[in-house]
This record gives structure tokens, C-alpha cells and sequence, in this order.
């Protein structure tokens, strides 16, 4: 018996998306949403779980540099990440439990991606350089997340902080996000576009064109996540100093 119809399932999706969501997954998160909500009885958890464990199959994939079977696997590994929250959603179970799994397995298995994929470029191509870059990468991948996590916590929970940005944020950060917004995207440079860029496209691209365009890519990633990084940096001194 069907119990949740297709709408329900894309008002559960949240207001927000990645790019790389929103323009070439969605379809596929809709109808594997439903399917799941209507004909499984898997738990956001349970789903987190799997998802984690997809995501550790990643990074043996790229630590043994199988980088396409490590970017494939990384797919379906955001498949389920975003299977669970959407069903938390759906069926009303969403908990703080719930987000804090969800969290957990999210900063092992980028870590355990990341370390993975540094370990098969750097035995494919002997350059010492792929450790400090790739470091560096990951260090910015967490920074923006954990900044905006900690002035949330600081501003009084999830909540307080959206109704904060949202009516305080100034200057270009206004118009880039109220820009986004409208359109139902994330801001630039989020952490999930930018993991879909160093787990998917980088490893396909590293196996089939020439290294130099991989160190463009890798460029102007980190350039645009300092640059958003400081942005809102500036934006969180001057929103927290009125408090």
C-alpha cells in the first residue's frame, strides 16, 4: 500500500540545494525517496549508516586508485545522505540524534575520502606536493562548516541563526545569497557542491585528461572557499559584536 505520494516526498526534500543536487539528482532522489518510504522500513539512521558505509568503499576505492569505481561509489554514498534526512522529514521522526548521526558519519567518511584519494594520486604520481595540497583542501572543506556551526551555536541554536543572517547579513553577501535563494540553491562554494568536485569530478578527471586542468580545478576551489570562508567571517564578527 502506497502510503506517501510523490508531492509529499518533494516538500520534504527542504528549501535549499546543491547545485549538483538540484540540476542532475533531483529526479533520482524523489522517486528513490518514495520508493523507500513506501516499500522499506529503513530509519533515517539505518540510512546514514549505509551511506557511511559507501562512503568508506570510496575511499578504499581511491586508496587502491580504482578513482572511478571511487567516484560512482561516492554518488551513491550522496544518495543516501540525502535519502535520510528526507525521510526523517517525511515521517516526522527528524531528531537531534538523528542530526547528530547524520553529522558524525558525514566529517569520517569526507576525511576518510579525502585521505583516501590523496593516498592513490600521490602512488600514481610520486609528487610529495599531494599531501600539504590536499590538506589544505580539507582543512577548508571543514572551516567554512564548523564557522558557520559555531556562530549558530554561539547566536542560540539553528533556528536564531537563520532568522540572524537572514535579516542582518549585509552588502554582497546579501545579494549573493538572496540571489541563491530565489533560485532554490545553496550559496557558492557550499560544502556539498564542493565535495561532489573533489570526490566525483576530480578523480574522473584525473583519469582522463591531462594533470594540469586538475590543478586549475583545484585552484580556483581553493581561491573561491577562502574567499566565501572571509566573507562570512567578517559577517559573523560584525553580527556578533551587535549581540
Amino acid at each position: 500500500m502506497v502510503q506517501y505520494s510523490l508531492a509529499q516526498v518533494k516538500v520534504a526534500k527542504g528549501s535549499l540545494q546543491g547545485y549538483f543536487n538540484r540540476l542532475l539528482l533531483e529526479p533520482i532522489f524523489d522517486r528513490s525517496t518514495w520508493a523507500i518510504a513506501n516499500f522499506t522500513s529503513l530509519t533515517s539512521n539505518q540510512l546514514s549508516l549505509i551511506g557511511f558505509c559507501f562512503g568508506l568503499g570510496s575511499a578504499v576505492a581511491f586508496f587502491f586508485q580504482h578513482f572511478i569505481l571511487g567516484a560512482v561509489l561516492f554518488e551513491v554514498m550522496n544518495l543516501f545522505d540525502t535519502f535520510d534526512g528526507r525521510i526523517a522529514r517525511l515521517k516526522n521522526f527528524s531528531t537531534k540524534w538523528g542530526m547528530y548521526v547524520d553529522c558524525y558519519c558525514g566529517f569520517y567518511f569526507t576525511f576518510l575520502m579525502a585521505l583516501g584519494l590523496m593516498w592513490g594520486v600521490y602512488n600514481t604520481t610520486g609528487n610529495v606536493l599531494v599531501w600539504p595540497f590536499g590538506f589544505l583542501m580539507y582543512f577548508l572543506l571543514i572551516i567554512h562548516f564548523v564557522e558557520g556551526n559555531v556562530a549558530g551555536f554561539i547566536m542560540g541554536g539553528s533556528e536564531k541563526y537563520k532568522e540572524t543572517v537572514q535579516k542582518e547579513t549585509m552588502g554582497l553577501l546579501t545579494r549573493i545569497r538572496d540571489f541563491t535563494v530565489r533560485k532554490g540553491f545553496r550559496e557558492p562554494f557550499n560544502m556539498t557542491d564542493n565535495q561532489h568536485v573533489l570526490f566525483f569530478i576530480l578523480p574522473i578527471l584525473f583519469v582522463l585528461v591531462d594533470f594540469s586542468w586538475i590543478i586549475v580545478v583545484y585552484w580556483v576551489m581553493v581561491i573561491g572557499i577562502v574567499f566565501n570562508t572571509l566573507m562570512w567571517f567578517v559577517n559573523y564578527r560584525k553580527l556578533l559584536k551587535e549581540k
